[in-house]
């Protein structure tokens, strides 16, 4: 009986052939082995089963007339491979079962040659469906033009697409593979200005430890001619026992000069605008308001050479409406142009606007003012008073409302505003989002973006509530008001 050695438990024992099929048969493989003449010599039950014979049927024939489906071509490489007695692993398509794949390992053994084969269509399958799912995948990546890296779990970049390539690319190129396989935090083209530096480090560095799931920053960066403004997300992404992070990153720099374009036509808009309300005040005052004066004075020398009693009901009349329309132009060129802003400061104006919109409006307003307010460059106190203006004006027109809160506060880096009313609400459209705003409350916001500030709306059926934060740093890169 011929004996094999295996190991088992750290020594040597011998093996019976009889116990090596016995192994064999429980092998999931299929096994057989040919001598020099091709005849089978050796076969495990799930070849059999293959073959679809007894093993005891197949043993001695000629290994062809088993597989007598085999194609021309592929018999003959087989033939060719046992011959030349090489250890080959090859993949073929079967005719035994077709539509299946096989894969066979060659191993010569004495005299002849042990087959190892297995059914790999599933897993082909599988691996052609992962292929697809890579391409799709690499074809999605590479459409977007956004710059995206996927980072394994040390931050070493995995896979890039193209608009990553072609940045790099386009910087110099000095990285090998564009930076395949570095670090990406040691890719210097990819750093922000020294003062965004160390916020690009320690938040892209949360995503990989997995301190938090997700980072954003928006940041300039240092390029050939001059600088870029980038946008980046970095996302943490866990599948099974894999952990990645993607991060994607977009050049916003026409972006962000278009909003500067944009918020620099507003800040001129707004000087003009308030260049025209001077102007009209002025006309209102000089000229439109010295005629109803001299009218007045005329009616009352009327009165005095024509003492028919008949004339006085008339002559009243007309005087009431000239004093009317006096006391209407006052305001209005007050509400245009308050020249008392610039003798009696912002707070008594806030106080006096106060009580004459509650006057005329019959809406009930509370103003608190907190902070120094004669600091203030006057051309950041008329935009307060603008704003408040504005947004009690909207009130007024559109709120219903019976009463209004106005806050005032001045802090050591920033003055707050808070105008709240109790009345209906801003309407909402289908989406459920605010109505588009109208010229007033564009108008609120260009005064705020002009001082490097922000307005924010928050509204419901209880009534509107309009926030306004203007950094006080800003306020002496403004143009000083006209």
């Amino acid at each position: 009986m011929n004996k094999t050695l295996a190991h088992k438990s750290g020594r040597f024992e011998e093996t019976s052939e009889t116990d090596l099929r016995a192994i064999l048969d429980q092998v999931s493989d299929c096994y057989l082995t040919v001598d020099a003449d091709f005849r089978i010599s050796a076969m495990n039950a799930a070849a059999a089963r293959w073959v679809g014979q007894p093993v005891q049927n197949v043993l001695g024939k000629y290994v062809f007339d088993v597989f007598a489906e085999t194609d021309p071509a592929d018999r003959a490489a087989l033939i060719d491979l046992v011959e030349s007695r090489e250890k080959r692993r090859v993949e073929i398509s079967s005719k035994t079962h077709p539509g299946c794949r096989v894969e066979a390992d060659f191993l010569p053994s004495g005299q002849g040659t042990a087959v190892l084969f297995r059914d790999v269509t599933d897993r082909k399958a599988a691996e052609l469906a992962g292929e697809k799912a890579r391409d799709l995948l690499n074809s999605a990546l590479d459409a977007t033009s956004s710059e995206i890296a996927i980072l394994d779990e040390e931050g070493r970049v995995l896979v890039a697409n193209r608009a990553w390539h072609r940045f790099m690319t386009d910087t110099g190129g000095y990285l090998p593979d564009n930076g395949i396989g570095e670090h990406y935090l040691d890719i210097r083209d990819l750093h922000p200005v020294k003062p965004q530096l160390l916020a690009f480090r320690s938040g892209i560095r949360s995503v990989l430890t997995g301190e938090t799931r997700e980072f954003g920053l928006n940041f300039r960066t240092k390029v050939r001619g001059g600088y870029r403004s980038y946008r980046l997300r970095a996302s943490r992404m866990e599948v099974r026992r894999w952990r990645r992070t993607l991060i994607s990153r977009d050049d916003v720099t026409e972006l962000e000069t278009a909003l500067h374009d944009v918020d620099n036509l507003a800040v001129r808009l707004v000087n003009l605008q308030e260049q025209e309300r001077q102007r009209y005040a002025a006309e209102l005052h000089d000229s439109t308001v010295q005629h109803l004066t001299a009218a007045s004075l005329n009616l009352m020398s009327l009165r005095d050479r024509m003492p028919a009693k008949e004339l006085d009901r008339i002559l009243e009349t007309v005087e009431e409406s000239v004093s009317e329309a006096q006391r209407e132009i006052r305001s209005v060129s007050y509400l245009l142009y308050p020249q008392a802003l610039d003798q009696d400061g912002l707070r008594p104006t806030l106080s006096r606007f106060a009580s004459g919109y509650s006057d005329r409006t019959g809406i009930a307003v509370n103003l608190r003012i907190s902070g120094t307010l004669d600091g203030l460059p006057l051309s950041l106190k008329r935009t307060v008073l603008r704003i408040i203006q504005e947004a009690m004006a909207n009130v007024h027109r559109h709120a219903y409302a019976s009463a209004v809160h106005v806050g005032v506060a001045v802090g050591a880096r920033r003055i707050s505003l808070g105008i709240a009313d109790d009345g209906v609400g801003i309407a909402r459209d289908v989406e459920g989002k605010l109505a588009k705003s109208g010229v007033g409350i564009s108008g609120m916001r260009a005064r705020a973006h002009q001082f490097g500030g922000c307005l924010k709306i928050r509204s419901s059926g209880k009534g509107t509530v309009v926030f306004v934060r203007i950094p006080l740093s800003s306020a002496t890169a403004v143009l000083p008001a006209a």
